[in-house]
């Protein structure tokens, strides 16, 4: 299955999580902030990923035109929400995003398709339509982290399973 959103620029995932570096390991220690249960953690772990690879491809420095930054693209206002300092920092933009997710995920009682809705359009969009609004970069973003999420949970289980 073939799915061109989830291509990079240069026509690999591979690509794409390779510049994670550092990243993607800190993506672990952020997502055992969240929960104490291992089934839960890998959860969280896999939507961590997802968001951050549907955002900036883990490009720590990609800043969008509408002014989001880092690897979880904060917008201005929600760094400062979650005293992210510096959202060009990996570390920082990756804490600051879970912590965002964590309070979405609270927020719809862990509906993702509202959760990624809302961290692409905003909170106050989702609410004006009562679920997922209808622009077709919310819907596509929306299916395209479901995607990820899935891909990253089915590896990251794997990955598990072959440790045991």
């Amino acid at each position: 299955l073939a799915i061109p959103f989830l291509r990079s620029q240069r026509g690999s995932m591979v690509a794409d999580v390779a510049k994670a570096g550092a990243a993607i390991a800190f993506l672990s220690v952020i997502a055992a902030n969240f929960v104490s249960n291992h089934t839960a953690q890998l959860d969280r772990d896999a939507m961590l990923r997802a968001f951050a690879h549907a955002e900036s491809g883990f490009d720590p420095k990609a800043t969008s035109s509408k002014g989001a930054q880092g690897v979880m693209q904060l917008m201005p206002e929600v760094a400062r929400e979650y005293a992210v300092a510096d959202p060009y920092s990996a570390a920082q933009s990756i804490d600051g995003g879970a912590r965002h997710l964590k309070q979405l995920l609270r927020r719809y009682k862990g509906d993702l398709d509202l959760v990624a809705a809302a961290y692409n359009a905003g909170i106050g969009t989702v609410a004006q339509y009562k679920g997922v609004p209808p622009y077709r970069e919310t819907v596509e973003y929306v299916a395209k982290v479901q995607v990820l999420y899935e891909r990253y949970r089915t590896a990251m289980a794997k990955t598990v399973a072959k440790r045991r």
